[in-house]
Formats: structure tokens, sequence, C-alpha cells
């Protein structure tokens, strides 16, 4: 395996590769569904995670989260998406991106991070749950709609 690196994602040439790679990672037809560069890289610049997995200077994954406030007041952080490229699926790129996170998070000074998955995608559950030790205290049916063109 190639020694994948994770490193911040900070100027408008590597995000546009966060832009095809959401593509690559979902199959996206429809470039609605494309979190675009500029709403990634405001992330970055105010306080939020914007992390890739480069393999051999390829970027391969990437994780996006931001600052959030929860209802007693305290900050978190509100993981958004991650995405992995087909051809490097399974092989431990998630996790890798995921501990980098939660290590920026708690360099900031937060001890919470939120994030949806679908408990149906099996891989998803077995990540969140099993390797990163999340719990699961609300389940919202559809949260999100419909999500066009995967």
């Amino acid at each position: 395996m190639t020694e994948i690196v994770i490193k911040p994602i900070s100027d408008a040439a590597s995000c546009t590769a966060v832009e095809q790679l959401q593509i690559d990672a979902w199959q996206l037809t429809d470039m609605v569904e494309v979190v675009p560069c500029h709403m990634l890289l405001t992330f970055h610049k105010n306080g939020g995670a914007l992390l890739g997995a480069y393999a051999d200077e390829r970027l391969v994954g990437f994780v996006a989260g931001f600052v959030g406030l929860m209802a007693n007041g305290r900050f978190k952080h509100a993981s958004h998406m991650m995405g992995i490229h087909p051809d490097f699926q399974g092989q431990g790129i998630g996790t890798m991106l995921k501990l980098a996170q939660r290590q920026m998070v708690r360099q900031q000074g937060v001890n919470l991070i939120t994030w949806t998955y679908d408990p149906l995608e099996t891989a998803n559950a077995r990540l969140n749950i099993h390797k990163l030790g999340a719990v699961c205290r609300t389940y919202i049916p559809n949260l999100y709609g419909e999500i066009k063109g995967i």
C-alpha cells in the first residue's frame, strides 16, 4: 500500500480537487450536491477542519467540518462530510482522516464532534461505532430528504 499523508487543505487549487473527489467518491451525476470550494475554504478559514489524505501527492480522501454551537451554548465540531476515492476505499484512510480531525478539534479545545451517517451503510456504521467509538443518541429518518445525483 502507498503511504498516506494527512494534511490540511488551505488553497483553492487543492480545494478544487475536493470538488472532483466528491463526484468520484459518491459517483455523483448532479453537481448540485457538490459542496463548492468556496464553502470548504470558508470552513477551513473559520476554525473548521478541511483535511486531505494524499497518496503520492494525489488527493484520495478528505474530511470537512465546521464549528457548531450546542443548545447549551458550548462549542462543538460538526463533521459534515468525508469521501474516499473508490480505488482507495477499505484501506483505513477514513479512520486516519477521522482521527486527524479529532486531534485537530482537541487542539482547539473542543471535546465534541457530531455527524450524521446512514446506519444501513455497514462500512460507515463499522467506522463510526466500532472503530471510532461514537455513541448514537438520535435517529432521524430521511434527515436530508432526497439527495440528487446519487
